[in-house]
């Protein structure tokens, strides 16, 4: 089996980010607090896992910037959906994709769950990209994932038999007993990371920042 690391602390900058372009059924909207349906931002969602339990393929989800975690549990997770765009960086008053500041507008993605001093309890892996999925995500800050238990690769983000195109992000502060301790791409072939930033994670074992394992052919990482 080839691995591949990408040591704990790097940044991928590219100059102009390029938005992933697809016709989409519908946009769901998230803002932290809210309690509606999803449909405007005026009847947000409260928690990004309550848009992609809703998303078919082809939808957007645009979340407003605020810390979300994927549940109470270590083991629970934000579970991408096939073909289904997910965006942070947005104030929560947006008509346009192009008016987010990801910047300004941080929207964080966290596995803090309990104790801030301590992540012995924080979420195993905050983001999972399972087989036969190809996820999208922009603009987000991944933080706090601790892979220690079940699967203990991929504390910021684990990709499993899917494929992933991640753009804008920042990955910061994340941990696996085993490898990638901020994101572990395992026969992940096509998967793209761009204009990211990795930082401060680390592994007991090899690839503090990324581990690439199995058959992932045509990975790009475009600084």
């Amino acid at each position: 089996m080839k691995r591949h690391y990408l040591a704990a602390s790097i940044f991928l900058v590219l100059g102009t980010s390029l938005p992933i372009d697809s016709a989409h059924a519908a946009t769901l909207y998230v803002r932290q607090g809210s309690s509606g349906s999803g449909t405007s931002w005026n009847d947000a969602f409260g928690n990004p896992n309550d848009a992609l339990a809703a998303a078919i393929a082809g939808d957007e989800i645009w979340v407003a910037s605020g810390t979300y975690t994927p549940g109470s549990q270590r083991t629970d997770s934000f579970y991408l959906k096939n073909e289904v765009e997910i965006y942070g960086g947005f104030a929560g008053a947006e008509t346009s994709r192009d008016q987010r500041d990801p910047e300004v507008n941080e929207t964080i993605l966290s596995g803090e769950l309990g104790d801030p001093s301590s992540v012995v309890d924080n979420t195993n892996n905050i983001v999972w990209v399972l087989s036969n999925v190809e996820a999208h995500l922009d603009g987000f800050t991944i933080t706090r994932g601790n892979a220690r238990t079940g699967e203990s690769y991929g504390g910021g983000i684990l990709v499993q038999g899917g494929s992933i195109k991640a753009r804008n992000l920042k990955i910061i502060d994340n941990r696996a007993d085993n490898e990638g301790g901020g994101v572990e791409l395992e026969i992940a072939s096509g998967s793209l990371f761009e204009d990211c930033l990795f930082t401060q994670n680390f592994s007991q074992s090899v690839g503090g920042g990324l581990t690439i394992t199995g058959d992932s052919s045509d990975i790009s990482i475009v600084d």
